[in-house]
C-alpha cells in the first residue's frame, strides 16, 4: 500500500523503508494521509505517522520528549545488553506475531510488557526514554492521578480507556510509579472496600496481559508490586545506585554539558575525589552541577569546586544528609 499510494518509496533506502513497514502498523488512511501531506522520504512519513495518533489519550498521559542518548545512560554493561535485548524484541515483534503458529501459542501475552525498578533518580525514566528513541516511537507518560480514583470500578474503566485508545497508537506508554496501580490484592477482605479494589486489580492485571502494544512501567518499591503480576512481565530490569566508576563518568557527562570541556578538565582531581567519597544518584549528581553552575555564575567565576560542593551539599540536605567540616575541609583541600 506505501508502494501504491506513495510510489516514490519503492526507491527508499530498504532499511528505512523495512523500519516504516514493519515496526509501524497503520491504518490505510494513514498511508494515504502521509502520502497527501507530500512525505518524501521514509523518515518523514514515520513522523507523518507517528503525528496521526499523539492526540488520542487526551488529557490521560502526557507525551515525553526523548532527548537522550545511549551516552547518557549510565548503567552496567548487563543492564545495557537487557535493554539492547528488549529493544531487539520491540523491533522485530510486529511481524513475529503475524505468524500463526506463534498467535496459537500465545493467544494471550503478545505484548510487551516492562518494568523498570531500582531506587529514585537512578535513571528509570531516562532509560524508557532512550528505548523509546531509539524505536523512534513517541512516548507518553500516563498520568495516574487522573486514572486512579476512589469511586468504585472507575479506576478499571479509566485504565481500560487508555489501554484500548494506546494500542492503536504507535507509541509506548510509560506507567511512572506504576505500584499505585498493579500493587498486591489484600489477602484479608475486611470491607467493601477492600473487594473492589481486589476486582479492580485483578481486571487490570488481565487486561495488561492482554494488552498487544509495548507498555514499560516503573517503580521505585518493587515489593509493593502484586506479583502476579511480575509473572506476567517480559523483562525486569533492576537499576541499582552507581558504584564509584560510573559516578565519576556522571559527574564528567554533567560538567562537560553545563560548564564545558575546559572545566572539566580543570575539575578532573575534584570530581575524582567526589566521585569516591559521596554516594549520589544521576539525578542528585546532574542537578549538584546545575546548582554550581548557577552559583559560579553569581559569583563572577567560572565552575570550581566549591561551587560543586556548594549545589552537592543542597542534594545531600533533601535526603537529611550534610558533608561534615572536616570533610568539608578534606575535599577542598585534596581536590584543587
Amino acid at each position: 500500500m506505501w508502494h501504491r499510494y506513495l510510489p516514490e518509496s519503492s526507491a527508499w533506502p530498504a532499511g528505512e523503508f523495512g523500519v516504516l513497514a514493519e515496526r509501524y502498523p497503520v491504518y490505510p488512511g494513514d498511508i494515504i494521509a502521509a502520502a497527501a501531506s507530500g512525505a518524501s522520504t521514509a523518515e518523514e512519513a514515520v513522523e507523518r505517522v507517528r503525528a496521526t495518533s499523539r492526540g488520542r489519550l487526551g488529557p490521560l498521559a502526557q507525551l515525553l520528549p526523548c532527548t537522550f542518548t545511549w551516552d547518557d545512560l549510565v548503567t552496567t554493561a548487563a543492564m545495557r545488553e537487557a535493554i539492547e535485548d528488549l529493544i531487539f524484541e520491540a523491533g522485530h515483534r510486529i511481524p513475529f506475531w503475524e505468524g500463526a503458529e506463534a498467535r496459537r501459542l500465545f493467544p494471550q501475552g503478545q505484548g510487551l510488557v516492562a518494568l523498570i525498578c531500582g531506587p529514585p533518580g537512578i535513571g528509570k525514566t531516562m532509560a524508557a526514554q532512550v528505548i523509546a528513541a531509539t524505536l523512534g516511537y513517541d512516548l507518553f507518560r500516563v498520568d495516574l492521578a487522573a486514572v486512579v480514583s476512589k469511586w468504585v470500578g472507575e479506576t478499571s474503566q479509566n485504565f481500560e480507556r487508555i489501554l484500548s485508545r494506546a494500542a492503536e497508537m504507535n507509541a509506548i506508554i510509560f506507567f511512572d510509579e506504576c505500584d499505585a496501580v498493579f500493587c498486591k490484592r489484600t489477602s484479608e477482605v475486611r470491607d467493601a472496600q477492600d473487594k473492589f479494589a481486589n476486582t479492580d486489580a485483578a481486571y487490570m492485571l488481565q487486561a495488561i496481559e492482554s494488552y498487544p502494544g509495548i507498555a514499560l512501567l516503573a517503580t521505585n518499591q518493587q515489593g509493593n508490586i502484586d506479583p502476579a503480576f511480575i509473572r506476567r512481565l517480559r523483562y525486569l530490569l533492576e537499576f541499582a545506585r552507581p558504584d564509584a566508576g560510573q559516578r565519576l563518568e556522571l559527574w564528567r557527562k554533567a560538567v562537560r554539558g553545563l560548564a564545558g570541556e575546559d572545566r572539566l578538565e580543570a575539575l578532573e582531581p575534584a570530581l575524582r575525589l567526589l566521585a569516591e567519597s559521596v554516594d549520589m544518584t544521576g539525578a542528585q549528581i546532574k542537578y549538584a552541577v546545575l546548582g554550581s553552575v548557577f552559583a559560579a555564575q553569581r559569583n563572577g567565576a567560572p565552575v570550581q569546586l566549591r561551587h560543586l560542593l556548594r549545589g552537592l551539599e543542597r542534594e545531600m540536605a533533601k535526603e537529611g544528609r550534610a558533608l561534615g567540616a572536616r570533610e568539608r575541609e578534606r575535599l577542598l583541600s585534596h581536590g584543587r
